[in-house]
């Protein structure tokens, strides 16, 4: 459904990014096994619900949206379809209503090109899982496995069904070993979920530092305040300049730069006869980015 919204009715503006968990995209046989009642042997005796149960199953359209869409019925020769291949107990106009549902969003992705938005499937794998139906000849038999190959799953969706279609590969997959019903409550995956809703911004973290500009005057004459002038890129820096002693290291005053309003940041000290350092220090910044310069300010 998130898909019919995003592509066919026009939310992919709307969109930041979809995460899905365990959704069927290629469906399910394990819908097969529902609609044809199959899944419910184990209520036929001694309750005889089963009949029940399957018509229930029947009435549901959303149901049969989760046929699946791929290859699934074994045979001689290639797999096919449901479409193609027909089984009894399956409903050919809700079968094809379904796989329509299908197309439509498929149309409309091809239509409307790459996603702008990323793609976060979680998958579940190692879970045994029914991947194709055989028919003929008597009961309908179920396998484990598609084109001779277990592909495994969560016990309910195949590993490959599991992704969106246009994908070519798996690699893009998040894949944990649970089963279906426990994907959506499975702890590190639902830690992994909230890194993909609240990714880490690197730009904090691997962007350049900050560059100071220090405007200070070589010489002052006593009694004269030591301006301190700070040209930087960015209006919200925490600034502190320190009056130091070059020798010891003494810190003698210090005060925080305030913007100007021209794109600098100011502050003073009071002057002292003597040789100082100015050094001003952008605190907040990881690591810390520091300018510094020596004055002298003359006087007896």
């Amino acid at each position: 459904m998130a898909r019919y919204y995003i592509e066919v009715l026009g939310g992919r503006e709307h969109t930041r990014r979809l995460i899905t968990l365990g959704t069927p995209y290629r469906g399910s046989v394990n819908a097969i096994r529902a609609l044809t009642g199959d899944a419910f042997g184990a209520l036929r005796r001694p309750f005889g619900w089963d009949g029940a149960v399957t018509e229930a199953a029947r009435s549901f359209p959303a149901l049969h949206e989760l046929l699946p869409t791929y290859r699934c019925v074994a045979g001689d020769g290639e797999p096919r379809t449901l479409g193609d291949a027909g089984l009894a107990d399956l409903t050919t106009a809700m079968v094809t209503a379904g796989a329509a549902f299908h197309a439509e969003i498929a149309d409309a992705v091809a239509r409307n090109g790459t996603p702008p938005y990323p793609v976060h499937a979680f998958v579940g794998k190692r879970q045994a899982t029914w991947q194709s139906v055989a028919a003929g000849g008597g009961p309908r038999r179920y396998a484990r496995s598609q084109r001779g190959r277990d592909h495994r799953g969560d016990g309910t969706v195949p590993l490959f069904s599991a992704v969106p279609p246009e994908w070519t590969t798996t690699e893009g997959a998040i894949a944990h070993a649970v089963r279906h019903g426990g994907i959506c409550a499975a702890e590190d995956v639902l830690d992994l979920v909230l890194d993909k809703i609240e990714p880490l911004d690197l730009g904090g973290v691997l962007a350049p530092p900050c560059e100071l500009g220090l405007d200070l005057p070589d010489i002052l004459a006593a009694g004269d305040p030591i301006p301190v002038r700070v040209d930087a890129d960015r209006e919200d820096l925490l600034l502190e300049a320190r009056l130091e002693d070059p020798v010891t290291g003494e810190v003698l005053a210090q005060a925080e730069l305030l913007p100007d309003g021209a794109g600098g940041y100011r502050t003073s000290f009071e002057s002292r006869p003597g040789s100082w350092r100015v050094t001003v220090e952008a605190v907040a910044e990881h690591p810390p980015v520091s300018v510094a310069e020596l004055l002298t300010v003359g006087g007896p």
